[in-house]
This record gives structure tokens, sequence and C-alpha cells, in this order.
């Protein structure tokens, strides 16, 4: 068991999504152009809506604008609802989980969270969603829900997944299983070379002797 108290768990994960959320949203996108193809991607928002789109863009006018959070929710909730279908949506829900975080609301950040994983049209939302879904679980100590979205990991996220899990097991005092999923994280494909060190790092943490991956 975890000896953070509530308050440390929701600071760590609250300084992750701001350090890297944007960037993680980002990548959805340009992750979404890749599978479609760049024409598709034109030929859909051409289909999308106008006013989708349109209602998008003043939420993230809202979100940069820090509108008061009654009125940014509302506006989200709007396009999550009536544009669901839409990778708006997904987008939508996506940045309102980061701000949740933000804010150490991490039920309502899990909430949006599934909603992607559970109505999100594309893998591209799905896969990270799952992720950050774990990760707020794992910080609110619900170990065994956060692994198990963690158990299948899509192409792309093998690497991730791993460490994550990895994470998991380490904060829970599963040391033995954490040392398995951070050797996985290793030789997954889609490990990232700037990560080697850290994920070697955390097994070198764990005891685990360095020479022995070789």
């Amino acid at each position: 068991m975890s000896n953070r108290t509530d308050e440390e768990q929701i600071a760590l994960i609250r300084d992750w999504w701001r350090a890297n959320g944007r960037s993680v949203i980002a990548g959805i996108v340009i992750a979404v152009v890749a599978v479609i193809g760049w024409q598709q991607w034109n030929a859909y928002q051409e289909r999308t809506a106008e006013s989708a789109s349109g209602y998008y863009m003043a939420f993230l006018d809202a979100l940069r604008d820090e509108a008061p959070e009654a009125d940014l929710v509302e506006q989200g909730e709007r396009i999550i609802s009536d544009y669901g279908r839409t990778p708006y949506a997904a987008l939508t829900a996506l940045w309102l989980a980061q701000h949740h975080v933000e804010r150490d609301e991490l039920d309502a950040a899990a909430d949006r969270l599934r909603w992607v994983v559970g109505q999100a049209r594309s893998e591209a939302f799905v896969a990270p969603a799952r992720l950050r879904l774990a990760q707020v679980l794992a910080a609110r100590e619900q170990y065994d829900e956060a692994l198990g979205l963690l158990e299948q990991a899509p192409a792309g996220f093998e690497s991730r997944y791993r460490e994550l899990a990895g994470d998991i097991q380490a904060e829970r005092g599963s040391a033995e299983a954490a040392a398995a999923a951070y050797r996985q994280a290793l030789e997954a494909p889609s490990l990232d070379p700037q990560r080697r060190g850290l994920i070697e790092l955390k097994l070198s943490d764990l005891g685990v002797d360095l020479e022995s991956l070789s």
C-alpha cells in the first residue's frame, strides 16, 4: 500500500498533466490525421457540422481565458452531448479531463476519460485516454481497475502501458510485478529511446541488476 497521502497523489498527477497534457492532446490530433489521411481528414471536417467547429473553438478560447468553471463545463458538455460522434467531442472531453485534474477533481476527470474510452470512434483517442484514466485511477489507489485498463496495449503504446503498469505495481508495493512490467517496457517496439534510461533507473531502484538486462 502506498505511503503517500491523497494530497501528494493528486499533486503528482496534476503536475504530470500540467507538463504533458497539451502535448498529449496535440499528439492525438496528429495521430488521427496520420491514421485516416490528410485528405480524408479535410473531407471529414467539411462534412462535420460547422456549428461543432465553432463551439469547439469557443470552448478553447474559454479554456485559455480561464472562464468561470460553470461556463466552461457547460460549453464542453454541450459539445459532448450534441456532437458526440465528431472528433471535437473526444478532444473536448480530454481537455475537460485535464481541467479537472488541475483542480484536483479526479473523479470528474475519470468520468471524462471513461467517456472517451467508451464513445470515441478512433483508437487514436481511446489508447491515450485509457492510459490517462489508468493514471487517474492509480492516484486514487484504485490499482486493480487501473491495471485492467493496461492489460492490452495497442500498437504504438506498448512501452507506455507497460511502464505505467510498473509504476502502479511499485506504488502498491509489488516489486516483483513492477520489475516484470518494466522489463516488458524495455522490450516494447514502441519504446522511446529517451525513456529507456528512466525505466532502467526505476529498475535499479527496485534492486534489479541492470547487467542482467543485456
